[in-house]
């Protein structure tokens, strides 16, 4: 996997086209004030359980006073992008398995579709990155 965080103080997203076929019928649009958003890249060989406890772990080593946590799916940032099913039920599934696991506050944009974007970031030391995981998933061999 790879991500980008971004410590916002307003965050919006708004559907506007399907990206891929199988894209849902009722995307969902986000608004938020004052959140933590993760532009995240699945990649071929992450699993639902190296992913979770990536992000868990970065939630709480960075967390900020229980901000809301945005994950919008930004499968292109991957040069070796997990295939497109697969991504999409590990999307689907991600919210449920952080709040499991004690993050409170989680919102998502709908995989699959291209959204219109606003945000406006902390501007601080900090307030933006990458997120990089100790324990990598298994990729396989070329």
């Amino acid at each position: 996997m790879k991500a980008l965080y971004f410590y916002t103080q307003e965050f919006s997203a708004v559907p506007a086209v399907p990206a891929i076929r199988s894209a849902s019928a009722n995307p969902c649009a986000v608004s938020v004030k004052d959140a933590v958003v993760i532009y995240l890249a699945l990649e071929q060989g992450d699993t639902g359980q190296s992913v979770s406890d990536c992000l868990l772990d970065f939630m709480r080593e960075r967390s900020r006073d229980g901000l809301p946590v945005v994950i919008h799916s930004f499968n292109h940032l991957s040069d070796c992008p997990m295939a497109l099913n697969p991504a999409k039920k590990l999307y689907e599934l991600l919210p449920d398995q952080l709040v499991a696991n004690g993050i409170e506050h989680i919102l998502s944009t709908t995989f699959g579709w291209i959204y219109e974007i606003s945000m406006r970031d902390r501007g601080e030391l900090a307030s933006k990155g990458r997120i990089v995981c100790s324990q990598r998933a298994q990729r396989p061999s070329r």
